[in-house]
């Protein structure tokens, strides 16, 4: 031998230590700590699970794993993300890849460990404690440090929990604090020598756990936790959000795009800019605590099919050709910015969903379970990169046996969806809530606006300064009163436009009392409006400073001042003809009183209730002629030689089948059309019933004239007091559950008050009503102050001893409306095939379209709302109103 060795050819001795050295390099390669694998483009990464069967009770074998790993080992995977260490797969993983680094030492694969973290009761029939821990915790922490102790030069991090804090996995989410435990657990580990100290802990987690979500996950525990880990692993999915969260997806269209692929590729360029979204807002909210580490993508995926949200009858999300168009745009950007992209994942796995085949959750995988390569790597099949390797004994050859017009056949283009903003109020507890739209789900009717079909103006909505609810608001402290202010006329809030006022005093006054109080004052020498000056006009003033658009009021007189009457008495009675031009002078003094008090009247009713009331409270009866002739022949010359521009309108009282004959009278005589601007009613003949046939034939009768309904509320009722229910309930009951006579009682069941506003403002505008006003503002426990105990119910609801306020469930109802259909506003047409939801919609002066829709039926429904070829698919809670605004450029098509 020692001869032998003596003649050894020398070129095969320098090759032999080349090879040696070349081994020992590979070996010191193979060793490298996280920080220098993590953000290195050589050790591109995937997550892993190499389970074939429909149960994990079926173990992959290190045969198995050994394939697949050479396969992700051809593809230029050198670090795998792998869950769940106590079942056998993490183990049988590390052992199938020192196998191969044995039988290879140029292998090179590197492993992050996820132990898996669950709350007490996860997985169980009792309910999930999510302050408290799964006991099974401390065995996988345990068995990750094992794993990690006994292949140290493979394991080079472990994560602690997958999706572990995010608030959406209710079956096993825990707090942040349970984490942070175990972190600090393993950080000690490895201060005290028990793990490798270049050995990385983590959590990985959704975008929204690591504080790039709600402020509801910004608590100390997860700060903590960020200071704790040694760099970030967060989640990313824009294909789930297609569905949760789908305005990126397709509430906006590229303007650039014609045909169906550019428009799939805009749709995919933009969930690529949604997951660079949340990686930011992740490391915006890490640098808020100074802190500054490496925040890399623990997992981010694209399904290549779904028979749920995310499939053809959903929003068109998953297939092969944008699940590759996701992957090769997100590998560009992580590897460009030094980001570790863990992409979900390398191979189908079934067990995730096993009951249902064509669930998004057994698609995520570039290589299906028949050993097919997705589109996203049929170039790498090309190229020959899997020559000679199987995967369960079968080669690896092309999905759609390489056709890629057969792929593309499969491929949907994004809905063309509207951009819309969705508000609802419902029993179930939305108030005014922002909802997204739905995703198209099975046949469902479609309501088609009709844009080009146009009805009358929209004046305003909105609701009556009382007395009443004057001296309520001067009884709360300066911050419910700034409230309430707000919340009627701020920007924040209804954003009322449209109001009512009394003159002289009402029911709801805490009084009776006259501008004009000295009996025989015929030329109204003391006239004054001192009365109002301490409570009526100052609401009014404050309300007009917080009105940024302004609003108009409506005013209206209960009576004239007894002295003027034929009985005598506050109420009933009528006005003495030889007091006509002094009543007519009476409105002119008004007006100009209160126009020095800053407050422009923009429009006067003759008379509220000209039929009477019973004589219950205030009140001064007209008929039609009378109340024609004294506009015709006194208020309306008077007015025009007083300079007084203000629009003067008829009735005031129901709208039942008296209000035709008022019309017939008003609108036939030849001088009183000249001084009438139309016609105000009130909705207290029914509780149900909004009279359309009676609004029609006002319109018919005259119409180039207004409609103002000046005058609603829940009637006969003592409030409440922060009872949403009953607001949702078919128990009210008004004037006429008792007093209607016999042969009308049957237009006065119990009622749901909230149904009771919805369906009269929606009925109303569709028979050419211009404007609608709601009565008190706001009003105390027992439904006053009002002299005349004629308890009513208000929006708003106050405690003035305990200075607290309610809105109630009335007060989102009306907002609905005067919130988004804006004065000017012109209501035009829609198709509604369905007869159980009512529907109204305008257009508004700025170019959108609001649209309500109430549902006051007992089960959730889903609808397409279509203008031209856009359509928004939305779903209304049961017993809930709901208001789309359809902004300007899908109207215009822009």
């Amino acid at each position: 031998m020692m001869r032998r060795k003596k003649n050894c050819n020398p070129s095969v001795l320098l090759l032999t230590m080349m090879l040696m050295t070349s081994c020992a390099t590979s070996f010191k390669i193979m060793d490298k700590p996280a920080a220098a694998i993590l953000g290195n483009l050589e050790y591109q990464a995937i997550s892993y699970g190499g389970y074939r069967a429909l149960s994990r009770a079926e173990q992959p074998t290190i045969p198995q794993l050994k394939e697949d790993l050479k396969l992700l080992s051809a593809m230029g995977i050198r670090l795998l993300r792998t869950y769940n260490v106590h079942y056998d797969e993490a183990a049988n993983l590390l052992e199938a890849i020192r196998q191969l680094r044995q039988e290879n030492p140029a292998f090179e694969i590197y492993l992050m460990l996820g132990a898996w973290i669950d709350c007490k009761n996860a997985w169980t029939e009792f309910p999930p404690d999510h302050d408290q821990e799964s006991e099974k915790n401390a065995g996988e922490i345990d068995r990750a440090v094992a794993l990690a102790k006994q292949y140290p030069d493979i394991v080079k991090i472990i994560a602690v929990g997958n999706e572990a804090m995010v608030k959406w996995a209710a079956s096993y989410y825990v707090q942040p604090g349970v984490i942070l435990k175990w972190v600090n657990h393993l950080q000690n580990l490895k201060k005290k020598g028990e793990l490798p100290k270049n050995l990385w802990i983590t959590s990985s987690d959704n975008f929204a756990s690591w504080g790039g979500g709600g402020s509801e996950y910004h608590v100390e525990d997860l700060n903590q936790l960020i200071r704790a880990v040694d760099f970030i692993s967060m989640h990313t999915y824009p294909m789930h959000d297609t569905h949760y969260n789908p305005k990126f997806w397709s509430g906006q269209e590229d303007k650039t795009a014609s045909s169906d692929l550019e428009k799939i590729d805009a749709a995919m360029l933009r969930a690529r800019d949604y997951a660079i979204s949340q990686y930011e807002s992740v490391v915006a909210y890490m640098k808020t605590l100074g802190v500054n580490k490496p925040v890399h993508i623990g997992e981010t995926g694209w399904a290549t099919q779904s028979n749920e949200h995310y499939g053809d009858e959903g929003s068109r999300a998953t297939d092969e050709y944008k699940s590759a168009r996701y992957y090769h745009l997100m590998r560009e950007w992580s590897n460009k910015n030094g980001i570790t992209c863990f992409f979900f994942e390398a191979f189908d796995e079934q067990w995730k969903d096993a009951a249902n085949p064509g669930g998004s959750e057994n698609h995520f995988g570039l290589i299906n379970l028949q050993s097919q390569a997705k589109y996203a790597i049929w170039d790498l099949v090309d190229a020959g990169t899997f020559k000679g390797l199987t995967r369960d004994g079968k080669p690896i050859v092309k999905t759609f046996n390489g056709d890629k017009a057969a792929m593309m056949q499969t491929v949907k283009v994004p809905p063309s969806t509207m951009a819309v903003d969705i508000y609802e109020t419902s029993e179930s507890g939305n108030k005014l809530t922002k909802v997204e739209p739905s995703n198209p789900t099975g046949n469902k009717v479609e309501i088609r606006i009709l844009p080009d079909e146009k009805f009358q103006t929209i004046v305003g909505f909105g609701g009556s300064f009382t007395e009443a609810s004057a001296s309520l608001l001067n009884q709360l402290g300066s911050v419910n009163r700034a409230k309430i202010l707000e919340a009627y006329f701020g920007e924040s809030g209804a954003k009322y436009s449209l109001t009512r006022t009394h003159i002289n005093s009402c029911d709801f006054s805490t009084g009776n009392y006259s501008y004009a109080p000295v009996a025989g004052d015929a030329e109204l020498a003391h006239f004054s409006i001192a009365a109002d000056m301490d409570d009526l006009v100052p609401m009014i003033k404050e309300a007009m400073a917080v009105s940024k658009e302004g609003f108009k009021i409506i005013s209206s007189p209960w009576t004239a001042p007894p002295w003027m009457k034929s009985n005598k008495d506050w109420r009933g009675g009528r006005l003495l003809p030889e007091y006509y031009d002094t009543w007519a002078l009476f409105f002119s003094k008004y007006l100009a009183a209160y126009r020095a008090q800053g407050i422009d009247i923009w429009g006067l009713t003759v008379e509220n209730e000209p039929l009477g009331n019973d004589s219950n409270w205030e009140s001064m009866h007209f008929s039609p002629k009378e109340m024609t002739d004294f506009v015709k022949n006194h208020l309306g010359p008077k007015l025009k030689a007083d300079n007084h521009s203000v629009k003067i309108l008829g009735f005031d009282q129901n709208r039942d089948e008296e209000l035709k004959k008022w019309v017939d009278v008003m609108f036939a005589d030849e001088g009183a059309p000249e001084y009438f601007d139309g016609t105000a009613v009130h909705w207290y003949a029914s509780t149900y019933d909004y009279f359309p046939d009676a609004l029609q034939y006002v319109h018919r009768k005259a119409p180039d004239k207004l409609i103002i309904q000046s005058e609603a509320c829940i009637d006969a009722e003592v409030p409440r007091w922060k009872d949403d229910a009953w607001y949702w309930s078919e128990e009210a009951t008004d004037w006429g559950w008792d007093w209607a006579p016999k042969d009308l009682k049957y237009l006065h069941p119990k009622y749901v008050p909230t149904y009771r506003y919805a369906r009269d403002i929606i009925g109303c505008l569709n028979n050419w009503v211009h404007g609608w006003v709601d009565w008190n503002m706001v009003l105390n426990r027992q439904g006053g102050p009002n002299w005349a105990k004629n308890w009513c119910v208000a929006p708003v609801i106050v405690d003035p001893e305990k200075d607290e306020i309610y809105f109630t469930p009335l007060y989102y109802t009306l907002s609905h409306f005067s919130r988004v259909i804006r004065p000017g506003a012109v209501r035009i047409g829609f198709h509604n095939p369905d007869e159980t939801l009512m529907v109204t919609a305008a257009q508004n002066p700025d170019g959108s379209v609001a649209v309500v829709v109430f549902n006051p039926g007992k089960n959730d429904k889903p609808f397409a709302l279509s203008i031209g070829k856009k359509s928004a698919h939305i779903n209304i809670s049961a017993k809930a109103i709901q208001t789309i605004l359809i902004h300007k450029r899908n109207i215009n098509h822009e």
